[in-house]
């Protein structure tokens, strides 16, 4: 677990400097330009087939950003990093949103399945490790 956990933190920042070095796109937008600014954001470190692809947690991650998510207005940013390799772990060890964990209206840090510090140079809250059972997990994505 710690070492899933390790996995995750430097997938988290090295997501978030990707992000970071990438043009900003920045503000709010609606409908196809929200996914198409999300997209053009995730690209640079995950192959589109895989955001393409319905059956992986990319492409449900992916989805919930374009459709969930209520607080990210900058879709170049580290809070956008953080967020979707949060997603993408969530949905890569098969849980069901029924559970109710994923709220699109809070930061990850608050869904109650990450162990978060609040040291972090934006995001201000950053993941350091995982919180649930992985024993359904079947591979760590590289997000």
């Amino acid at each position: 677990l710690a070492v899933v956990a390790m996995i995750l933190l430097f997938l988290v920042a090295a997501v978030g400097v990707a992000l970071f070095m990438t043009d900003s796109i920045g503000g709010s937008t609606g409908g196809s330009s929200k996914e198409a600014a999300i997209r053009d954001a995730l690209k640079t470190f995950t192959p589109i087939d895989k955001l393409d692809d319905d059956s992986t947690p990319q492409h449900k991650a992916f989805q919930w950003l374009v459709t969930d998510d209520k607080i990210i207005t900058n879709y170049s940013g580290p809070l956008l990093a953080q967020r979707y390799a949060a997603l993408v772990m969530y949905y890569a060890i098969r849980l069901e949103a029924e559970q109710g964990y994923l709220n699109g209206e809070l930061h990850e840090c608050a869904w109650g399945l990450y162990d978060c510090t609040d040291e972090g140079i934006p995001p201000k809250e950053v993941i350091v490790s995982i919180v649930l059972e992985l024993e359904n997990m079947m591979e760590v994505p590289n997000e």
